[in-house]
């Protein structure tokens, strides 16, 4: 069984995204027992510029759920 069918990155900007640019690097998949480690670069933007930045996974079930969150100051939780 698979944790991860896939994993995105979803961000709370208000208009179009197309100046900025979004990295992912890492597995994407893994199993229940393995553990996932990833890194995101983020170009044409600071991910501490005032707006929210979350990790979305998208279990097998296919069930959104929130696994991470930098808010605008750059906190993490």
């Amino acid at each position: 069984m698979k944790l991860f069918d896939f994993l995105y990155l979803v961000t709370a900007l208000p208009g179009i995204l197309s100046q900025i640019q979004l990295q992912e690097t890492g597995p994407g998949l893994v199993k229940l027992s393995q553990s996932l480690s990833l890194t995101c670069s983020v170009t044409g933007d600071s991910i501490t510029s005032g707006y929210d930045w979350s990790w979305i996974r998208q279990s097998p079930e296919k069930k959104l759920e929130q696994i991470g969150l930098i808010n605008g100051g750059g906190s993490t939780y």
